[in-house]
């Protein structure tokens, strides 16, 4: 074994060929640190957490893609039904933790914050020459709305030679959810809307997601 005396200075490389021995005479497992007690404890080996900032909790994310799925043209709020596809294929779409996603709505498996938000494809499929259509779009926890209607979605195809048949709607906010809290999303058409019939459409080009970030 060798020893350095106190304060000792190296200037040129360290070449270690043997095990690091703690202060309590530990050589440590594979992947443990080596960690400062202070100025007056020598330093002993430690585990790396488990989890975020030192905690044993789970991180949770959820990115579905969307079944195509008709939308209701009635004024009042819908809860959409059968829209999200729960096939998982690791890339485009995928799930981590323990949660579940059913065709209706994600459901969480820990309290915490989540960023949660939806990137939604919209399209006309019918023959109509005039359109003045506007839909609007609601995260919903437990089928409670958040509060926050996205609306940027006016389609006006056909009239005056415009062809404007599609169009988005994208949000994202952070929600405080309880252990098993059910995301959702639920759709109206805006008064003013001429719009009819069962001729629009959330491609599956759309998307819908939650990450838990604490």
């Amino acid at each position: 074994m060798a020893l350095l005396k106190p304060n000792s200075i190296i200037n040129d490389d360290l070449i270690l060929q043997g095990p690091i021995i703690d202060g309590n005479g530990s050589k440590g497992s594979n992947g443990q640190y080596l960690t400062s007690n202070g100025s007056s404890s020598a330093p002993t080996w430690q585990n790396f957490p488990s989890g975020p900032s030192g905690s044993n909790e789970t991180t949770e994310c959820y990115k579905v893609n969307l079944l195509q799925t008709t939308l209701n043209t009635g004024t009042s709020q819908n809860q959409l039904t059968s829209w999200l596809n729960t096939t998982v294929d690791n890339e485009v779409s995928f799930t981590l933790g323990s949660g579940t996603v059913d065709t209706d709505h994600i459901k969480v498996s820990s309290a915490g914050r989540y960023l949660v938000g939806f990137n939604l494809d919209i399209n006309y499929t019918g023959t109509t020459n005039v359109l003045r259509t506007i839909f609007g779009f609601e995260i919903t926890v437990n089928t409670n709305v958040t509060g926050h209607e996205v609306s940027n979605t006016y389609i006006r195809g056909g009239s005056n030679n415009d062809d404007h048949f599609n169009s988005s709607a994208n949000h994202s906010t952070i929600l405080n959810l309880l252990d098993g809290a059910e995301l959702a999303i639920k759709t109206r058409l805006r008064s003013g809307s001429t719009g009819s019939g069962s001729e629009f459409r959330l491609s599956t080009n759309s998307n819908f997601f939650a990450l838990k970030i604490n």
